[in-house]
């Protein structure tokens, strides 16, 4: 949820992001944060970090928000460090380590994207960040470098990333005559996305374009589809009316996220990185 032009920031642009979730932190949690839809994907990249990192690992959780992941993966013994660019997401997640009695496992920082190479003195074991924090980063080559300085030789970077082609969204607003909205992911440029009262700043990538930025100092691991069959988090309500239905496509969506057409649409995608 930060934004960097080179390494100059447009303050602008970054005060209307940090406005926007600072007004949406307090309920974050409730429907912005974590409803079923949201808490499945939540676990799939849980499970690709228990895969990939062993525990007591240090590792960097890039747009923390409120503070469940890492709370969830510090009670597991990993060392984490979160930071957000948001003063309100902050304060709910040194809220929820505090109550947690984990303040000693989670180390949490105010700081934006643009500011990581000179937040951090330490190297870390794996990087991840979770439900499209870096969708509103605008140079990710930036990124690409920052994050390959913070990492160990050999470190990972596991990301969840808003994706470009998502047939639930597609199909949903043609159905509800709303053709514009339907294909906004397709565009190239950055959209202003509504959220609660304010707007954020938002791009949408396939897995090979996002891949691009990194190639120079990563290797690819794997990446993997997140919700093409079952529908978007913000359509969990279609899930509660269709239970039968909704079971159907969550048993097929495990078996189609991996496949090699399927795995580059949905909602998010989910990628691997390792330091070259």
């Amino acid at each position: 949820m930060n934004e960097t032009i080179g390494h100059t920031v447009s303050m602008h642009r970054f005060a209307t992001i940090q406005d926007a979730f600072d007004g949406v932190a307090a309920i974050y949690d409730g429907p912005f944060g974590n409803n079923s839809l949201i808490q499945r994907i939540r676990e799939m990249v849980w499970t690709e970090i228990l895969n990939r990192a062993p525990v007591k690992a240090d590792i960097l959780d890039l747009g923390c928000g409120t503070g469940i992941d890492a709370v969830h993966l510090a009670g597991l013994g990993y060392r984490v460090w979160a930071v957000d660019g948001s003063a309100n997401m902050v304060m709910k997640t040194i809220d929820r380590v505090a109550g947690q009695g984990l303040s000693k496992q989670v180390l949490v920082k105010q700081a934006g994207f643009h500011e990581l190479s000179g937040t951090f003195d330490n190297r870390f074991d794996l990087i991840y960040s979770n439900f499209g924090a870096l969708n509103c980063v605008s140079n990710i080559r930036c990124l690409a470098k920052d994050c390959a300085g913070l990492l160990q030789p050999g470190g990972l970077l596991i990301v969840n990333v808003m994706g470009k082609y998502c047939p639930w969204e597609v199909g949903y607003y043609l159905l509800h005559g709303h053709p514009r909205r339907a294909f906004v992911r397709w565009s190239n440029r950055f959209r202003q996305v509504p959220l609660g009262k304010g707007k954020v700043w938002t791009k949408y990538y396939s897995p090979q374009q996002w891949y691009r930025f990194f190639a120079d100092r990563f290797r690819l691991v794997g990446y993997r589809g997140m919700s093409v069959a079952v529908p978007p988090p913000y359509l969990e309500s279609w899930g509660i009316d269709h239970p039968e239905l909704f079971g159907i496509l969550d048993r097929l969506d495990e078996n189609l996220t991996g496949m090699r057409f399927f795995r580059n649409m949905g909602d998010h995608f989910l990628m691997t990185l390792r330091l070259k």
